[in-house]
């Protein structure tokens, strides 16, 4: 609300990162294809807000089977917030790209996970 009022507030959109974090870029796609095919993993997952539960991973599941293979992914944010890792990528699915965001503790847990279309 504020950018449309006063334009120099608004977060500037995100570029494509040139230097690849490729072991968090293997993850997410070992991520996705768990997800595609039910088999996420629990103990990946800590701290993760409403907890991991069977219901959120099928309905992720679900989501990720619909959205078809992936075709390419573009790292487009990289940065830390207080001790974990996020990492933005923009993921161009076979039916239609989207963006995911991942967060990631020290201890290599999940703390957020979640894929929504890219803003326009």
């Amino acid at each position: 609300i504020a950018s449309r009022l006063d334009p120099t507030l608004a977060t500037p959109p995100l570029k494509p990162i040139t230097t690849p974090d490729s072991e968090m870029e293997a993850r997410v796609r070992r991520l996705l294809a768990d997800a595609a095919t039910g088999t996420l993993k629990v103990e990946d997952f800590g701290y993760w807000r409403g907890g991991f539960s069977p219901e959120r991973a099928n309905a992720l599941a679900d989501g990720v089977r619909q959205l078809g293979a992936v075709k390419s992914m573009t790292l487009m944010e990289s940065r830390d917030l207080a001790d974990d890792r996020i990492r933005v990528y923009d993921i161009q699915f076979e039916k239609q790209p989207m963006r995911l965001r991942i967060s990631v503790a020290p201890d290599g847990k999940i703390t957020a996970f979640g894929i929504n279309p890219i803003p326009r």
